[in-house]
């Protein structure tokens, strides 16, 4: 592996590291979050400003268990929402590590 490599590994590695601290935030704070999906899509929820164009990350398949009332779903989709935005504001290279991943509670 070549500096040039390393390097690459290092930061997708680092941006890996806070994908998944966010993650781990995320379902402490919201308890009932069984999990969740992560798509693309022009159109949808979740605008993310990247390279000069905008672009956009939705939720879907989204699990509570136990189910929740309507004000406390939407609550825990804005909380989604912004700790996504954070990633990709504070490593905009997290987007593309985002696209397509599901995120799922840890049982242990």
């Amino acid at each position: 592996m070549n500096r040039l490599e390393a390097d690459k590994a290092l930061r997708e590695f680092r941006v890996a590291t806070e994908i998944v601290a966010g993650m781990r935030r995320l379902f402490g704070r919201c308890p009932e979050l069984a999990g969740f999906v992560v798509h693309e899509a022009d159109g949808l929820p979740v605008p993310v400003e990247r390279n000069g164009r905008e672009e956009r990350l939705y939720l879907a398949e989204i699990g509570f268990a136990p189910r929740l009332g309507a004000e406390q779903h939407d609550e825990v989709l804005c909380e989604i929402a912004r700790v996504l935005a954070e990633l990709v504001a504070e490593r905009p290279e997290a987007y593309a590590m985002l696209r397509g991943r599901t995120f799922a509670r840890e049982l242990h």
